[in-house]
């Protein structure tokens, strides 16, 4: 997939992250667990896969800490260190860097949205840049329960 095509991608993403901005009801400072559905896109092929994944927020900073499981195809986990951007009532954005686990070990670049839709239910989706030589991206979105 080109660069183009994922940058659209990311818009979308955006997109569907303002429409839910009206039904926000506190900032997003919750930590949350929930599932995601996505794909992974490199030079060579396109993989469609789902995932497992939370947040904890650093209390008292603008930090989170994150993790990703794909238990599907090539298994993979990933950890995240994000800084956290407040938009507005319940809505916030973030990005950073870590590591992604998996058939190759290399660092990874994340960026997304967050916002809360319910009392205790998340949505949210990003788009992680894997470093490794084919150069995964990975996009997704899901739902969380947030505690």
């Amino acid at each position: 997939m080109r660069f183009s095509n994922l940058v659209l991608l990311a818009a979308a993403i955006g997109f569907i992250g303002t429409i839910a901005v009206p039904s926000a009801q506190a900032q997003m400072n919750e930590n949350y667990a929930g599932v995601s559905a996505g794909a992974a896109f490199n030079d060579s092929d396109t993989e469609f896969n789902l995932g497992i994944d939370g947040r904890y927020k650093i209390p008292g900073s603008a930090f989170s800490a994150r993790a990703s499981l794909r238990p599907i195809n090539n298994v993979n986990i990933q950890a995240t260190a994000t800084y956290d951007f407040p938009l507005g009532q319940g809505v916030g954005a973030f990005a950073g860097g870590g590591v992604s686990i998996g058939d190759d070990t290399s660092p990874v670049i994340q960026a997304g949205l967050e916002t809360k839709i319910g009392r205790n239910t998340v949505l949210y989706g990003g788009v992680d840049y894997i470093t490794r030589s084919d150069g995964d991206v990975v996009a997704k979105v899901g739902v969380a329960y947030s505690f």
